[in-house]
Protein backbone atom coordinates (compact mmCIF):
# COMPACT_ATOMS: atom_id res chain seq x y z
CA UNK A 1 0.00 0.00 0.00
CA UNK A 2 1.32 3.43 -1.00
CA UNK A 3 -0.66 6.31 0.45
CA UNK A 4 -0.07 9.83 -0.81
CA UNK A 5 -1.43 13.20 0.27
CA UNK A 6 -3.29 14.43 -2.79
CA UNK A 7 -3.27 18.24 -2.76
CA UNK A 8 -6.21 19.98 -4.46
CA UNK A 9 -7.58 23.44 -5.23
CA UNK A 10 -11.20 23.39 -4.07
CA UNK A 11 -13.94 25.74 -5.26
CA UNK A 12 -15.21 27.29 -2.04
CA UNK A 13 -17.68 30.06 -2.86
CA UNK A 14 -19.66 31.36 -5.84
CA UNK A 15 -18.45 34.87 -6.68
CA UNK A 16 -20.60 36.67 -9.26
CA UNK A 17 -18.60 39.93 -9.21
CA UNK A 18 -15.19 41.28 -8.33
CA UNK A 19 -11.75 39.72 -8.35
CA UNK A 20 -11.56 36.08 -7.17
CA UNK A 21 -9.86 35.79 -3.80
CA UNK A 22 -7.52 33.17 -2.41
CA UNK A 23 -9.06 31.29 0.57
CA UNK A 24 -12.45 32.87 -0.24
CA UNK A 25 -13.34 31.85 -3.79
CA UNK A 26 -10.99 28.87 -3.68
CA UNK A 27 -8.85 27.17 -1.07
CA UNK A 28 -6.21 24.47 -0.84
CA UNK A 29 -7.33 21.09 0.39
CA UNK A 30 -6.07 17.53 0.43
CA UNK A 31 -7.22 13.92 0.68
CA UNK A 32 -5.29 10.74 1.42
CA UNK A 33 -5.14 8.34 -1.52
CA UNK A 34 -3.86 4.77 -1.73
CA UNK A 35 -2.53 4.92 -5.27
CA UNK A 36 -1.86 1.16 -5.49
CA UNK A 37 -5.27 -0.02 -4.33
CA UNK A 38 -7.85 2.72 -4.95
CA UNK A 39 -10.79 1.26 -6.88
CA UNK A 40 -10.69 2.37 -10.53
CA UNK A 41 -14.05 0.77 -11.42
CA UNK A 42 -12.86 0.15 -14.96
CA UNK A 43 -11.22 3.57 -15.39
CA UNK A 44 -7.75 5.03 -14.80
CA UNK A 45 -5.63 6.69 -12.15
CA UNK A 46 -3.63 9.65 -13.42
CA UNK A 47 -0.59 11.33 -11.93
CA UNK A 48 -1.31 14.89 -12.96
CA UNK A 49 1.56 16.84 -14.48
CA UNK A 50 0.40 20.43 -15.04
CA UNK A 51 -2.58 22.64 -15.79
CA UNK A 52 -3.32 25.77 -17.75
CA UNK A 53 -4.79 28.83 -16.04
CA UNK A 54 -7.00 30.93 -18.31
CA UNK A 55 -9.09 34.08 -17.77
CA UNK A 56 -12.26 32.35 -18.96
CA UNK A 57 -12.14 30.16 -15.84
CA UNK A 58 -13.33 33.24 -13.95
CA UNK A 59 -16.73 32.97 -15.63
CA UNK A 60 -17.25 29.48 -14.21
CA UNK A 61 -17.01 30.93 -10.68
CA UNK A 62 -20.09 33.12 -11.11
CA UNK A 63 -22.71 30.47 -10.44
CA UNK A 64 -25.40 29.17 -12.76
CA UNK A 65 -24.63 31.44 -15.68
CA UNK A 66 -24.94 29.91 -19.13
CA UNK A 67 -21.39 30.09 -20.44
CA UNK A 68 -19.93 27.52 -22.81
CA UNK A 69 -18.53 25.48 -19.90
CA UNK A 70 -20.48 24.43 -16.80
CA UNK A 71 -20.04 26.34 -13.53
CA UNK A 72 -17.70 25.00 -10.87
CA UNK A 73 -19.30 23.06 -8.03
CA UNK A 74 -18.75 24.22 -4.45
CA UNK A 75 -16.70 21.68 -2.51
CA UNK A 76 -15.22 20.07 -5.64
CA UNK A 77 -11.81 20.68 -7.23
CA UNK A 78 -11.53 23.44 -9.81
CA UNK A 79 -10.99 22.00 -13.28
CA UNK A 80 -8.84 23.28 -16.13
CA UNK A 81 -7.17 22.13 -19.31
CA UNK A 82 -4.24 20.00 -18.23
CA UNK A 83 -1.73 17.23 -18.81
CA UNK A 84 -1.48 13.93 -17.00
CA UNK A 85 0.34 10.61 -17.05
CA UNK A 86 -1.49 7.31 -16.76
CA UNK A 87 -0.34 5.65 -13.53
CA UNK A 88 -2.78 2.71 -13.43
CA UNK A 89 -5.30 1.63 -16.03
CA UNK A 90 -8.13 -0.86 -16.39
CA UNK A 91 -8.78 0.24 -19.97
CA UNK A 92 -7.33 -1.18 -23.18
CA UNK A 93 -7.01 2.33 -24.64
CA UNK A 94 -4.49 3.52 -22.04
CA UNK A 95 -1.40 2.00 -20.49
CA UNK A 96 0.91 3.07 -17.68
CA UNK A 97 3.17 5.89 -18.83
CA UNK A 98 0.89 7.30 -21.52
CA UNK A 99 0.86 11.12 -21.59
CA UNK A 100 -2.59 12.61 -22.15
CA UNK A 101 -3.98 16.08 -22.69
CA UNK A 102 -7.18 16.49 -20.66
CA UNK A 103 -9.93 19.03 -21.32
CA UNK A 104 -11.29 18.91 -17.75
CA UNK A 105 -8.40 18.05 -15.46
CA UNK A 106 -9.08 18.55 -11.75
CA UNK A 107 -6.47 20.84 -10.20
CA UNK A 108 -5.07 18.13 -7.96
CA UNK A 109 -2.00 15.93 -8.00
CA UNK A 110 -3.79 12.61 -8.59
CA UNK A 111 -7.17 11.81 -10.16
CA UNK A 112 -9.34 8.72 -10.45
CA UNK A 113 -11.23 8.93 -13.74
CA UNK A 114 -14.12 6.78 -14.85
CA UNK A 115 -13.98 5.14 -18.26
CA UNK A 116 -16.73 7.47 -19.49
CA UNK A 117 -14.84 10.60 -18.45
CA UNK A 118 -11.74 9.67 -20.44
CA UNK A 119 -13.47 10.74 -23.66
CA UNK A 120 -11.77 14.13 -23.05
CA UNK A 121 -8.31 12.50 -23.10
CA UNK A 122 -5.97 12.85 -26.09
CA UNK A 123 -2.76 10.81 -26.10
CA UNK A 124 0.34 12.46 -27.52
CA UNK A 125 4.12 12.13 -27.62
CA UNK A 126 5.92 15.37 -26.68
CA UNK A 127 8.53 16.47 -29.22
CA UNK A 128 12.11 16.12 -27.90
CA UNK A 129 13.42 19.31 -26.36
CA UNK A 130 10.02 20.99 -26.14
CA UNK A 131 8.87 21.83 -22.61
CA UNK A 132 5.77 19.86 -21.75
CA UNK A 133 4.09 23.04 -20.48
CA UNK A 134 4.24 24.34 -24.05
CA UNK A 135 1.53 21.75 -24.80
CA UNK A 136 -0.75 23.82 -22.57
CA UNK A 137 0.10 26.97 -24.47
CA UNK A 138 1.51 27.51 -27.92
CA UNK A 139 1.41 23.80 -28.83
CA UNK A 140 -1.92 23.29 -27.06
CA UNK A 141 -5.26 25.00 -26.62
CA UNK A 142 -3.79 28.49 -26.60
CA UNK A 143 -2.05 27.99 -29.92
CA UNK A 144 -5.11 26.24 -31.29
CA UNK A 145 -7.28 29.20 -30.33
CA UNK A 146 -5.03 31.67 -32.14
CA UNK A 147 -4.47 29.50 -35.20
CA UNK A 148 -7.98 28.15 -35.66
CA UNK A 149 -9.79 31.44 -35.05
CA UNK A 150 -7.71 33.19 -37.70
CA UNK A 151 -8.22 30.36 -40.18
CA UNK A 152 -11.95 30.10 -39.51
CA UNK A 153 -12.97 33.76 -39.21
CA UNK A 154 -10.42 35.70 -41.27
CA UNK A 155 -9.18 33.02 -43.63
CA UNK A 156 -5.98 33.75 -45.50
CA UNK A 157 -4.25 36.82 -44.11
CA UNK A 158 -3.29 39.26 -46.85
CA UNK A 159 0.29 40.59 -46.83
CA UNK A 160 0.39 44.35 -46.32
CA UNK A 161 -2.92 44.46 -44.46
CA UNK A 162 -3.05 45.70 -40.88
CA UNK A 163 -4.18 44.09 -37.61
CA UNK A 164 -4.86 45.38 -34.11
CA UNK A 165 -4.31 42.83 -31.32
CA UNK A 166 -5.36 43.49 -27.73
CA UNK A 167 -3.89 41.55 -24.82
CA UNK A 168 -1.03 40.96 -27.23
CA UNK A 169 1.52 40.00 -24.56
CA UNK A 170 -0.80 37.28 -23.28
CA UNK A 171 -0.72 33.65 -24.31
CA UNK A 172 -3.16 33.85 -27.22
CA UNK A 173 -2.10 37.36 -28.22
CA UNK A 174 1.55 36.39 -28.66
CA UNK A 175 0.61 33.56 -30.99
CA UNK A 176 -1.75 35.78 -33.01
CA UNK A 177 0.96 38.42 -33.41
CA UNK A 178 3.49 35.91 -34.71
CA UNK A 179 1.07 34.17 -37.08
CA UNK A 180 0.08 37.56 -38.51
CA UNK A 181 3.66 38.78 -38.85
CA UNK A 182 4.72 35.58 -40.64
CA UNK A 183 1.89 36.19 -43.13
CA UNK A 184 3.21 39.69 -43.87
CA UNK A 185 0.51 41.53 -41.90
CA UNK A 186 1.51 44.75 -40.14
CA UNK A 187 0.54 44.66 -36.46
CA UNK A 188 -0.29 47.27 -33.83
CA UNK A 189 -0.64 45.74 -30.38
CA UNK A 190 -1.71 46.81 -26.90
CA UNK A 191 -0.47 45.54 -23.55
CA UNK A 192 -0.68 46.54 -19.89
CA UNK A 193 2.85 47.68 -19.13
CA UNK A 194 5.80 49.43 -20.77
CA UNK A 195 7.86 46.27 -20.30
CA UNK A 196 5.33 44.26 -22.30
CA UNK A 197 5.24 46.95 -24.98
CA UNK A 198 9.02 46.68 -25.28
CA UNK A 199 8.78 42.89 -25.55
CA UNK A 200 6.21 43.08 -28.34
CA UNK A 201 8.25 45.54 -30.36
CA UNK A 202 11.75 44.20 -29.77
CA UNK A 203 11.15 40.46 -29.46
CA UNK A 204 8.01 39.78 -31.51
CA UNK A 205 8.61 42.47 -34.10
CA UNK A 206 5.27 44.30 -34.14
CA UNK A 207 5.33 47.59 -36.02
CA UNK A 208 3.79 49.46 -33.12
CA UNK A 209 2.77 48.66 -29.53
CA UNK A 210 1.27 50.84 -26.81
CA UNK A 211 0.39 50.70 -23.13
CA UNK A 212 -3.42 50.75 -23.01
CA UNK A 213 -3.33 52.16 -19.48
CA UNK A 214 -1.68 55.40 -20.60
CA UNK A 215 -2.25 55.72 -24.35
CA UNK A 216 -5.00 57.42 -26.36
CA UNK A 217 -6.49 54.43 -28.21
CA UNK A 218 -8.08 56.41 -31.01
CA UNK A 219 -4.96 58.45 -31.78
CA UNK A 220 -2.78 55.34 -31.82
CA UNK A 221 -5.12 53.43 -34.13
CA UNK A 222 -5.89 56.38 -36.41
CA UNK A 223 -2.19 57.00 -37.04
CA UNK A 224 -1.48 53.33 -37.66
CA UNK A 225 -4.50 52.80 -39.90
CA UNK A 226 -3.75 55.81 -42.07
CA UNK A 227 -1.52 53.67 -44.29
CA UNK A 228 -4.42 51.38 -45.31
CA UNK A 229 -7.40 53.72 -44.85
CA UNK A 230 -8.28 52.00 -41.60
CA UNK A 231 -7.23 48.76 -39.89
CA UNK A 232 -8.25 45.57 -41.66
CA UNK A 233 -8.34 43.04 -38.82
CA UNK A 234 -8.97 43.20 -35.09
CA UNK A 235 -8.16 40.32 -32.75
CA UNK A 236 -10.05 41.07 -29.55
CA UNK A 237 -9.07 39.52 -26.22
CA UNK A 238 -10.20 42.48 -24.13
CA UNK A 239 -13.39 44.16 -25.39
CA UNK A 240 -14.55 47.41 -23.82
CA UNK A 241 -13.00 50.70 -24.84
CA UNK A 242 -10.44 49.10 -27.12
CA UNK A 243 -13.16 47.38 -29.12
CA UNK A 244 -14.92 50.73 -29.46
CA UNK A 245 -11.68 52.34 -30.62
CA UNK A 246 -11.16 49.69 -33.29
CA UNK A 247 -14.66 50.14 -34.68
CA UNK A 248 -13.91 53.87 -34.99
CA UNK A 249 -10.76 53.10 -36.95
CA UNK A 250 -11.72 49.99 -38.88
CA UNK A 251 -11.21 49.69 -42.60
CA UNK A 252 -14.29 49.00 -44.71
CA UNK A 253 -15.03 45.24 -44.64
CA UNK A 254 -12.81 44.87 -41.57
CA UNK A 255 -12.95 41.61 -39.62
CA UNK A 256 -13.26 41.32 -35.82
CA UNK A 257 -12.32 38.05 -34.10
CA UNK A 258 -14.08 38.01 -30.72
CA UNK A 259 -11.92 35.78 -28.52
CA UNK A 260 -12.38 37.32 -25.07
CA UNK A 261 -13.79 40.21 -23.02
CA UNK A 262 -11.44 40.21 -20.05
CA UNK A 263 -12.09 43.90 -19.33
CA UNK A 264 -15.53 42.92 -18.01
CA UNK A 265 -14.89 39.60 -16.26
CA UNK A 266 -14.44 41.02 -12.75
CA UNK A 267 -16.80 44.00 -12.85
CA UNK A 268 -18.54 44.69 -9.53
CA UNK A 269 -21.82 45.55 -11.29
CA UNK A 270 -23.11 45.45 -14.89
CA UNK A 271 -22.82 49.20 -15.41
CA UNK A 272 -19.08 48.95 -14.74
CA UNK A 273 -18.63 47.02 -18.00
CA UNK A 274 -17.91 49.29 -20.96
CA UNK A 275 -19.88 48.33 -24.04
CA UNK A 276 -19.15 50.12 -27.33
CA UNK A 277 -21.49 52.99 -28.15
CA UNK A 278 -20.64 52.91 -31.86
CA UNK A 279 -21.94 49.47 -32.87
CA UNK A 280 -23.92 51.00 -35.72
CA UNK A 281 -20.56 51.46 -37.46
CA UNK A 282 -20.46 47.70 -37.87
CA UNK A 283 -23.28 48.26 -40.36
CA UNK A 284 -21.95 51.40 -42.02
CA UNK A 285 -18.45 49.92 -42.50
CA UNK A 286 -19.84 46.45 -43.32
CA UNK A 287 -17.66 44.81 -40.68
CA UNK A 288 -17.62 41.12 -39.90
CA UNK A 289 -17.76 40.40 -36.15
CA UNK A 290 -17.67 36.78 -35.04
CA UNK A 291 -17.11 35.16 -31.68
CA UNK A 292 -14.91 32.10 -31.33
CA UNK A 293 -14.84 29.08 -29.00
CA UNK A 294 -12.05 26.72 -29.88
CA UNK A 295 -13.86 23.50 -28.93
CA UNK A 296 -16.31 24.08 -31.77
CA UNK A 297 -13.55 23.83 -34.37
CA UNK A 298 -11.19 21.14 -33.10
CA UNK A 299 -12.40 18.42 -35.50
CA UNK A 300 -11.97 20.71 -38.51
CA UNK A 301 -8.54 22.16 -37.79
CA UNK A 302 -6.78 19.89 -35.26
CA UNK A 303 -4.79 17.77 -37.71
CA UNK A 304 -3.54 20.78 -39.64
CA UNK A 305 -2.57 22.59 -36.44
CA UNK A 306 -0.59 19.63 -35.10
CA UNK A 307 1.17 19.27 -38.43
CA UNK A 308 2.23 22.92 -38.61
CA UNK A 309 2.65 24.52 -35.19
CA UNK A 310 4.49 22.14 -32.78
CA UNK A 311 7.35 21.57 -35.27
CA UNK A 312 7.69 25.35 -35.72
CA UNK A 313 7.93 25.73 -31.95
CA UNK A 314 10.54 22.99 -31.67
CA UNK A 315 12.59 24.68 -34.40
CA UNK A 316 12.34 28.09 -32.71
CA UNK A 317 10.38 29.66 -35.56
CA UNK A 318 7.72 30.77 -33.08
CA UNK A 319 8.82 32.31 -29.79
CA UNK A 320 7.25 31.23 -26.52
CA UNK A 321 6.93 33.23 -23.32
CA UNK A 322 5.75 31.17 -20.36
CA UNK A 323 4.85 31.94 -16.76
CA UNK A 324 5.26 28.64 -14.90
CA UNK A 325 4.47 28.28 -11.22
CA UNK A 326 6.07 25.28 -9.51
CA UNK A 327 3.74 23.43 -7.16
CA UNK A 328 -0.01 23.36 -6.64
CA UNK A 329 0.36 25.59 -3.55
CA UNK A 330 0.97 28.55 -5.87
CA UNK A 331 -1.99 27.95 -8.17
CA UNK A 332 -4.39 30.40 -6.49
CA UNK A 333 -1.89 33.26 -6.56
CA UNK A 334 -1.04 32.48 -10.18
CA UNK A 335 -4.73 32.64 -11.12
CA UNK A 336 -5.17 36.03 -9.45
CA UNK A 337 -2.16 37.38 -11.35
CA UNK A 338 -4.04 36.76 -14.61
CA UNK A 339 -6.23 39.77 -13.79
CA UNK A 340 -3.66 42.12 -12.29
CA UNK A 341 -1.36 42.46 -15.30
CA UNK A 342 1.55 40.70 -13.56
CA UNK A 343 1.72 37.67 -15.85
CA UNK A 344 3.92 37.34 -18.92
CA UNK A 345 2.88 34.84 -21.56
CA UNK A 346 1.13 31.54 -20.96
CA UNK A 347 0.31 30.88 -17.30
CA UNK A 348 0.64 27.29 -16.16
CA UNK A 349 1.13 25.38 -12.90
CA UNK A 350 3.46 22.39 -12.74
CA UNK A 351 2.21 19.88 -10.15
CA UNK A 352 4.82 17.18 -10.75
CA UNK A 353 7.81 19.28 -9.69
CA UNK A 354 9.96 16.23 -8.88
CA UNK A 355 10.21 15.47 -12.60
CA UNK A 356 10.52 19.04 -13.89
CA UNK A 357 13.85 18.33 -15.56
CA UNK A 358 12.45 15.17 -17.16
CA UNK A 359 9.67 17.28 -18.71
CA UNK A 360 12.09 20.07 -19.76
CA UNK A 361 10.33 22.58 -17.51
CA UNK A 362 12.00 25.50 -15.78
CA UNK A 363 10.26 28.24 -13.77
CA UNK A 364 9.70 31.14 -16.14
CA UNK A 365 8.83 34.82 -15.91
CA UNK A 366 6.51 35.38 -12.98
CA UNK A 367 6.76 31.76 -11.83
CA UNK A 368 8.32 30.53 -8.61
CA UNK A 369 10.50 27.77 -7.24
Amino acid sequence: MVTVTNKQVIFKQVMPTGLPKKDVTTQLGSVELDIDNVDLAGGVLTRNIACSLDPTMRNRMKGNINYFSPPYQVGKPVTAIGLAEIYRSEMEEFKKGDIVAVWDLAIEEWSVRSKESTVTFRKFDPLPGLSITTYLGAAGMTGMTAYMSIKEIIGDLKPGNTMFVTGAAGAVGQMVVQIARQAGVKVIASAGSDQKVKYLEQELGVERAFNYKTADFNKELAAFGAQTNGINYYYDNVGGEQLEAYINNAARYGVIVGCGYISGYNAEKPEDVHYPKNLFNIVTKELKYQGFIVSSFLPKWMARFLQEIPPMLAEGKIKVSEDVTFGIDGAEDAFTRLFTGETEGKVTVLFDTERAEHFNVKPRKGGNL
